[in-house]
């Protein structure tokens, strides 16, 4: 999980603006907000440079949440952890099985699990990569099948290289929007007391 600390920067501004105190904090957790929503795009971003998948698959699959309702300063930011059909993953019928693509660049892959080749029935099961889960018994009955999935977005999320670029935009965005929330209430609680 991602955090800053923000509390010396809100008490510093409490301080400079002690007439305006629940101004700045109403500001603190609107800029708090602002963050969250802007390190949230750069980590689907981020994973849309690594992954096969669409913008709407990563960013449905990375949430805020506000633990402690939205006037307070923190904000989750968390990916689930639901593993994402291989369907997603660009699959493809081919004559030899499935193929499909999980990173970005990389060449397709056909889908073997324990010497099975995965297939997609066009006429049921909605485009999904399934595999026989065993070897077809004796008869006419077949093995039982299972929907095969790839990797969900949360392996993606808690990378190196994701969780680093979230650390520095969150620290770059956060003095930025504070310092306009107080800019705005400061200007609006001068033009309401000139009124």
């Amino acid at each position: 999980m991602l955090g800053i600390n923000v509390k010396l920067d809100i008490e510093r501004a409490k301080r400079d603006m002690s007439h305006m105190r629940q101004q700045v904090i109403t500001g603190a957790a609107v800029a708090m907000q602002r963050v969250a929503v802007t390190v949230r795009k750069e980590a689907s971003l981020e994973i849309r440079d690594r992954l096969s998948l669409k913008p709407t698959q990563i960013k449905d699959n990375i949430a805020i949440y506000r633990p402690y309702g939205g006037r307070t300063l923190i904000r989750d930011i968390k990916a689930l952890g639901a593993p994402i059909p291989l369907k997603e993953y660009s699959a493809n019928r081919v004559k030899k099985g499935v193929t499909y693509r999980i990173g970005k660049g990389k060449p397709r892959k056909l889908y073997i699990r324990q010497n099975r080749k995965g297939f997609i029935n066009p006429s049921w099961g909605g485009g999904h990569v399934y595999v026989a889960t065993g070897p077809n018994p004796p008869g006419p009955a077949n093995a039982p099948i299972k929907k095969v999935y790839g990797p969900s977005v949360k392996q993606a999320f808690v990378a190196r290289r994701t969780v680093q670029r979230m650390t520095r935009v969150a620290r770059e965005r956060w003095p930025i929007e504070f310092n306009h929330q107080l800019q705005h209430r400061s200007s609006a609680s001068f033009g309401k007391n000139r009124a």
